[in-house]
């Protein structure tokens, strides 16, 4: 019986790991729609800025605003973008390698079934 307690155990830590692993997909396509979000937000405002032309901006900080050209404002606000995309793929690459572990354990869960149903035959 000690091959019964092995699976159950088995089938516990299975089970704890694709709750885990599901919930930080979750938590995972909630960062990358953000991101998408601020990306896109960073983009319009980007071409905003291009429309306005050669002007002085102001860009805030904190509580303060600091005096600054148009094109420093755009090239900040295309770098914030590429930054979000990236953030968006890095969670694309999470996602997709936390669903392939979670295919290993089934299958070696699965695994560990027939062997022991192979072995009380």
């Amino acid at each position: 019986m000690a091959g019964d307690e092995e699976l159950r155990q088995a089938f516990r830590e299975l089970a704890t790991k694709v709750s885990d692993a599901k919930q930080r997909i979750a938590q995972g396509e909630v960062k990358k729609q953000t991101s998408l979000r601020n990306e896109k937000s960073s983009r319009l405002a980007a071409s905003q800025l291009k429309e306005l032309g050669d002007r002085p901006t102001y860009h805030g900080v904190g509580r303060m605003f600091l005096l600054t050209s148009s094109s420093s404002e755009i090239e900040r606000h295309n770098k914030e973008a590429d930054d979000f995309k990236q953030t968006a793929l890095g969670v694309d690459k999470q996602r997709e390698f936390l669903e392939k572990s979670m295919e290993e354990s089934e299958r070696n869960l699965r695994e560990m079934v027939s062997q022991k149903r192979s072995n009380d035959s």
